[in-house]
């Protein structure tokens, strides 16, 4: 067997690895479809200028940008050991979402911005960076923040529930596998 065909042997086993996770993000995300409307009905009902100024606030933290990379220094910093898989599972996070975004290609509840709704990016690139440090740490109750993220998205209008759940789902499997890929380049080299 060549190496090439170690590597692809290798990379089916992380794929099959997580495709328990990928099935249940999808079937959580289909049963969230027929909840998009209503959900956003109530929501729009609550929506004022001071619950807006708080979604704003907390939605920063996901943004691709400047609040995924802020936070990315921040690790670099203080959990230096952590940096690498924060920034692959990041990487592979945004670049998943958005590759779906252009295929989905799904209107946001309130139109605003170039970028397609489904799934929400800031919520992939938060559960991403999170999900690694959650697992690192053993605080899972960090996940709150892009939970928070993922809520600001919809108070917003920017995401119905279901591009929530798909983008939470996406970046908890890209931070799981971002383990596992990290792992497998450093037994190669």
């Amino acid at each position: 067997m060549g190496e090439a065909d170690e590597m692809l042997e290798d990379a089916l086993r992380i794929v099959k690895k997580h495709v328990p996770v990928l099935l249940i993000v999808c079937i959580a995300t289909a049963l969230c479809l027929p909840l998009d409307e209503p959900v956003e009905k109530v929501v729009s009902e609550y929506r004022t200028p001071q619950t807006v100024r708080v979604a704003e606030a907390v939605t920063v933290i996901g943004n691709v940008y400047y609040g995924i990379p802020t936070l990315l220094g921040i690790v670099f910093l203080a959990r230096r050991k952590d940096f690498r898989r924060a920034l692959l599972a990041v990487l592979m996070a945004v670049t998943a979402a958005f590759i779906i975004k252009g295929i989905v290609s799904r209107q946001r509840p309130i139109p605003a911005g170039k970028f397609d709704a489904y799934p929400s990016g800031h919520t992939a690139a938060s559960f991403s960076l999170f999900g690694v440090l959650a697992e690192s740490t053993r605080r899972r109750r960090v996940l709150i923040v892009p939970a928070m993220v993922g809520i600001s998205r919809i108070v917003l209008g920017r995401h119905y529930l279901s591009d929530v759940v798909m983008g939470a789902g996406i970046g908890i499997v890209m931070a799981m596998a971002s383990g596992d890929i990290l792992k497998l380049i450093r037994s190669r080299a």
